[in-house]
């Protein structure tokens, strides 16, 4: 579904495991605007294979409101708290919101990265991610776009074209990861989902 803007800052929910969606339903039905990124695997079980769709980041939703209305979502049945810098909500860098719309809003296929990465910055000229911006790391020699929620120290590996991209004149290489300290020192717990051989 397309994400629409929005006037208010975007910030990280914890939510208790596996219960991302139902929380995002909830949210939606009670007028606040969420965003829960997906992403597509098949999962397989003895002679049974199944198509899932499951959370980018898992044990977070995301939401755009005005903070002091934030006690409905507090009392949404598998809500933990807000991720917090403090006692403050600890707001999400617009630009990373926008990469994770466009990036949900397109067809490319994705997977959770479970952690920042360096790499060459890069900018995004063609292809239906055209706009942004991110690193680019290789993978079995294939090119990969690493899109970072540094927040949350998590990334989304996306599967890209050479000639989707050229290099960002207005940035040095330098690590993905670089703003994160300055941003929070929290850090969440390891991810529950696992990566395939396929991407390590």
């Amino acid at each position: 579904m397309p994400y629409e803007e929005s006037s208010h800052d975007w910030y990280a929910i914890r939510v208790m495991a596996r219960h991302e969606k139902n929380v995002a339903h909830v949210l939606s039905l009670k007028g606040i605007q969420q965003m829960l990124p997906l992403y597509k695997t098949r999962y397989r079980r003895g002679t049974t294979a199944r198509n899932l769709e499951l959370p980018l980041f898992p044990g977070y939703v995301f939401c755009s409101l005005d903070p002091a209305k934030r006690v409905p979502v507090l009392n949404t049945i598998g809500v933990i708290d807000f991720v917090r810098m403090g006692h403050e909500l600890a707001t999400i860098a617009k630009e990373e919101i926008s990469a994770l719309q466009t990036l949900m809003n397109s067809a490319v296929s994705c997977l959770p990265w479970p952690r920042l990465e360096a790499g060459q910055r890069v900018s995004v000229e063609a292809g239906p991610l055209a706009g942004m911006s991110g690193f680019v790391i290789e993978i079995k020699k294939e090119p990969r776009l690493v899109i970072s929620v540094s927040l949350l120290q998590r990334s989304v590996l996306v599967e890209i074209d050479r000639d989707w991209v050229k290099p960002d004149p207005e940035r040095s290489s330098c690590s993905a990861g670089s703003g994160a300290q300055g941003r929070s020192h929290w850090t969440p717990p390891p991810p529950a989902f696992p990566v395939s051989n396929k991407y390590r």
